[in-house]
């Protein structure tokens, strides 16, 4: 999880600017969601924790100017870079323990979409991932 200038890995990635045409031109590409992602839930939930941090006025973090990737454990913990979630279960105990996301969701939401996305999880656990984007390929 990490920001940076023209970086195609971050997360959060901010493009140069036309030259001459800097207003025009402003960008911003958000990569963590796929086609697979509610788009109304995913960039509800970019708000609401955009709205935190303003809220709670915090600063953004350095931009990161390398591949997080090529980062040792050891650099991204110094630096504040957290891997994202390496399965849909991990991902899901995240939101699960996110409040601001959660509060943002409502409890029935939250609710009912863990238990949804869980029993998907679980409904297949021993399939490849080649099998997994297939099936997410035909459902979505």
């Amino acid at each position: 999880m990490c920001w940076g200038q023209d970086n195609r890995e971050a997360a959060v990635r901010v493009p140069s600017t036309f030259w001459g045409n800097e207003m025009a031109s402003a960008n911003l590409e958000y990569k963590p969601i796929d086609a697979s992602c509610n788009p109304y839930l995913a960039f509800g939930g970019l708000i609401a924790a955009g709205l935190d941090g303003i809220d709670r006025r915090l600063d953004p973090p350095q931009p990161l100017t390398v591949d997080p990737h090529r980062l040792s454990p050891e650099e991204r913990d110094a630096i504040g870079v957290a891997p994202y979630p390496a399965t849909v279960g991990h991902a899901l105990d995240a939101l699960e323990q996110d409040q601001v996301l959660t509060d943002a969701l409502g409890g029935t939401l939250t609710t009912s979409y863990l238990a949804v996305r869980r029993s998907e999880s679980e409904a297949d656990p021993g399939t490849d991932e080649a099998h997994q984007r297939e099936s997410h390929f035909v459902k979505y």
